[in-house]
């Protein structure tokens, strides 16, 4: 795909996202998300969905949020702003409290599915429980709670049945280490963004590197039109 039609693309889908109401938080919010940052980046970053403050702003991964990730990120030698970021949810519903969250991941999916097709990352980081579990989990034969997700902190996924060769990370949502402080779960996330990095630039030099990966087998009962997300 050209960087033209690249672009082309992207604007035809911020379209969509702008005039999606599909569920009530389209009529509450105050402005539906896309994204900040490089969209050209290798690299796609993904949060579970905007929170007041990123409403307020309209900026995805705004605040302290926005201030842990970009040091994550500086920690394992990434620039944030050269980097592109989104969102799982694409508008805010704190306003609408009657509506589920788990209806609107259902209802957004789409969007963010035809956004890594469109951008086609080398690698997407997958911030916190609900992302990991909107985009991968629910294909899966993996039963997780966001008990367990410790768990899966610092590991990198494939689900070739679903995404291709496309490898997705793991880390803790900002937003939760920066509410609550886990040496543990903010050392492995790092850790991970840097390997991530080695990973990227050996890719674009066409250099073996050897990853630690976890494969994800899709559940039978999906149907073959589903798999239409990912990439060989």
């Amino acid at each position: 795909m050209t960087l033209q039609n690249k672009r082309t693309k992207l604007t035809d889908l911020r379209l969509q996202i702008q005039a999606c109401i599909r569920c009530p938080y389209s009529s509450v919010r105050n402005i539906p998300f896309f994204g900040n940052g490089e969209y050209r980046s290798p690299i796609l970053v993904i949060g579970s969905g905007p929170r007041k403050i990123d409403d307020d702003n309209e900026e995805v991964f705004s605040g302290r949020a926005g201030r842990k990730l970009g040091r994550m990120l500086s920690d394992a030698n990434l620039d944030i702003n050269k980097i592109y970021r989104t969102y799982l949810i694409r508008c805010y519903g704190g306003r609408e409290p009657s509506f589920g969250e788990f209806a609107a991941f259902r209802r957004c999916h789409s969007h963010t599915s035809q956004m890594i097709k469109i951008i086609r990352p080398t690698a997407v980081v997958l911030c916190g429980y609900k992302t990991f579990k909107w985009l991968i989990l629910k294909w899966t034969r993996e039963v997780v709670d966001k008990h367990e997700f410790y768990k899966w902190v610092g590991r990198t996924v494939r689900l070739k049945e679903i995404w291709g060769d496309l490898k997705f990370f793991i880390i803790e949502s900002p937003a939760t280490l920066s509410k609550k402080r886990n040496a543990e779960s903010e050392s492995k996330s790092i850790d991970l963004l840097s390997e991530m990095k080695q990973y990227v630039v050996a890719q674009q030099k066409s250099e073996p590197i050897a990853l630690k990966l976890t494969d994800l087998k899709r559940r039978p009962h999906i149907r073959s039109k589903q798999q239409t997300f990912g990439w060989s």
